[in-house]
């Protein structure tokens, strides 16, 4: 179980299908409009589920997407078009894995991934001159033993 590169991939596949700045993990700065991926809540869990010799562990990931310093209506529309489904497009798109297996996968072997919600408009305040708009997407991968 590679959590780097699972993060990275995901990072790699939404910035491929939005042209976002991307982040694997929580930057110390960063410029808005971006998409940063980090753990879930019960970032690894069921580390002991089995199934014969391939086994599975769940993984939890989160997608924030902060877009916008104000909620006018292009920003609002923008909000939209990543929640009706271009996130989860880039995300759950099918791809061939080096082991040559077809699958929502995101190019790694034995991995499977869907996008499972996404909140409603939050706001993020970093700092009192630093308020952005977004959406948080919460993703679960399975990832098989192999």
């Amino acid at each position: 179980m590679d959590l780097v590169a699972l993060r990275q991939a995901v990072a790699e596949r939404i910035k491929i299908a939005t042209g976002l700045r991307t982040y694997a993990y929580a930057p110390d700065a960063f410029d808005a409009p971006c998409a940063i991926v980090y753990p879930g809540n019960d970032y690894v869990d069921n580390y002991h589920v089995t199934s014969g010799a391939n086994g599975q562990v769940s993984i939890n990931l989160i997608v924030v997407l902060m877009l916008s310093k104000s909620t006018d209506r292009a920003a609002q529309n923008k909000i939209d078009d990543y929640v009706s489904g271009l996130i989860q497009e880039a995300i759950e798109q099918v791809s061939t894995a080096p082991d040559g297996s077809v699958g929502s996968n995101l190019g790694l072997n034995h991995t499977a991934v869907w996008v499972t919600g996404a909140s409603g408009v939050k706001t993020y305040e970093l700092s009192a001159d630093r308020i952005f708009y977004g959406v948080d997407f919460t993703l679960r991968v399975i990832q098989r033993k192999g």
